[in-house]
């Protein structure tokens, strides 16, 4: 699958994905499966392939182990409109 730099992307379908993801790592925090997230603008880069670094720290090597699987319960388990619940 190829991606579109976000230079590329309507502004704001570059929000509502950021709400989006901000929020699924927000409830991952709270349901303890990480530790914390950051979501890092990136300066401009001449090959453009590239706007934003995701950085997610796990507490321990279980929860990084467990990563995939707490995530899609994370998911199942949300409220329906995980990603649009406001």
């Amino acid at each position: 699958m190829a991606f579109k730099p976000l230079s590329h992307q309507d502004p704001f379908e570059i929000a509502t994905t950021l709400k989006q993801l901000a929020k699924v790592k927000r409830k991952a925090v709270a349901w303890r499966y990480i530790h914390s997230f950051q979501i890092m603008e990136t300066p401009n880069d001449s090959a453009d392939l590239f706007d934003l670094i995701l950085i997610t720290t796990y507490m321990n090597q279980e929860q990084h182990d467990k990563r995939e699987m707490n995530f899609a319960e994370l998911i199942k388990r949300g409220p329906r409109n995980l990603m649009n619940d406001e």
